[in-house]
Order: structure tokens, then C-alpha cells, then sequence
């Protein structure tokens, strides 16, 4: 029986569109904002350590900038600064954490998140004031997909993998939770997560 929901924060819980604020930074320039985004972002090799709090925000962008032409430098620079303008309220994904809470569900929190950028952005969302609890890659240099992210949050908070319904946008990651015992829902909109909930007996 499912007790718990587990949730992925970026276009789960919130909405974000990383590349398009590229853009937008980059006065409309689809190319450049494209070329900032595969530069920060996409660069596995140091944004997954920064999302691991194995680099200061300071320190992620001056390993960035060496790795991009000096006139785009500070364009990087201020992309990585502000990238939490990004993150929009997810409308839609409001009632259905509502009815879960009206129906005794505990609610959680599992993201790879990067420090600076995260507690720039969790006051400006109030949907994380509905969650029991919260565990984020930075403060624990843990990420998923590995397994001991998500060991760390059942043990922190006394879950049971087959009690719990984790939901994240991205494929590998819900394949990986799938193998650790934790049932799991690849995310695309709140009307097919609502409708996946349904299936599984939760709503």
C-alpha cells in the first residue's frame, strides 16, 4: 500500500525551462542561449559535482568560464547567478498535492539541486511548504540515480520502499528507484501523474 509520495522538484514540483532563460539572457539569441545552456547545465563533468555541493557557486563558474570564449563569460556568469528566475509555480500540480494530504499521504522532497541556486529558489515556492520532508544532493553530496540518495531518505525518515511512489522527469532515474524496490512514475504532466495514481490505487 502506498503511504508516501516522493517527488523530483524541476518540472515535477515547479516548472523550469533552463534553456529558454538562456535565451532570454541572451536577448533572444537561440544559439548563444543554447550554447550558454550546453556549457552549464549539460556539462556533466562539473554540474553534477556543483549540483553535489562539491563546488561553491563562486567556484562553478570560474571552472565554466574557462571553458567558454571570453566574451561569453559573463553572460555564463549571470546565467548561473540567476538561473533560479526560472523555476515557475507548477499550477496544476497544487490540488493534486492537496488531495494527497486529504487523504493522509506523506509527502517528500528528492532532488539534485545545486546550493546557492536552490535556497535562492525555495522561498519563492510555496508548494514546498506542503511537504514532510526534504532531501537535497547538495547538503548530502549524494545524487541520484545512485542508491544511496534514496537509502537516505527512507532511513532518514523511516520509509518503506514498497510503501512509496516516486515521480521524476527523468527515465533513468525512475528505471533506477524501479530497481530499488520503489514504484515509480516518469513525469510528463500533472494530468497523466494524476491519472498514473489512479492505476496504481492512491487516488
Amino acid at each position: 500500500m502506498i503511504k508516501n509520495l516522493i517527488f523530483d522538484f524541476g518540472n515535477v514540483l515547479i516548472k523550469y525551462d533552463a534553456e529558454g532563460y538562456a535565451t532570454e539572457l541572451a536577448g533572444g539569441d537561440g544559439e548563444l542561449g543554447a550554447y550558454i545552456y550546453k556549457k552549464t547545465l549539460l556539462n556533466n563533468r562539473v554540474w553534477v559535482d556543483f549540483n553535489l555541493g562539491l563546488y561553491t557557486e563562486n567556484e562553478v563558474i570560474s571552472v565554466l568560464q574557462a571553458d567558454v570564449e571570453p566574451q561569453h563569460r559573463d553572460l555564463l556568469e549571470k546565467y548561473v547567478r540567476t538561473l533560479d528566475l526560472c523555476f515557475k509555480q507548477y499550477d496544476e500540480m497544487l490540488p493534486v498535492l492537496d488531495r494527497a494530504k486529504s487523504l493522509g499521504l506523506k509527502l517528500y522532497l528528492l532532488s539534485n539541486f545545486p546550493k546557492e541556486t536552490f535556497e535562492r529558489t525555495a522561498p519563492r515556492c510555496p508548494v514546498l511548504e506542503k511537504l514532510d520532508g526534504m532531501v537535497v544532493s547538495c547538503y548530502i553530496h549524494m545524487g541520484k540515480p545512485k542508491k544511496n540518495i534514496f537509502d537516505y531518505l527512507l532511513d532518514k525518515y523511516s520509509l518503506k520502499a514498497d510503501e512509496c511512489l516516486f515521480a521524476d522527469d527523468t527515465k533513468v532515474i525512475t528505471d533506477a528507484a524501479e530497481r530499488f524496490g520503489i514504484c515509480s512514475h516518469t513525469f510528463t504532466t500533472a494530468k497523466l501523474y494524476t491519472e498514473f495514481l489512479k492505476k496504481q490505487g492512491v487516488f
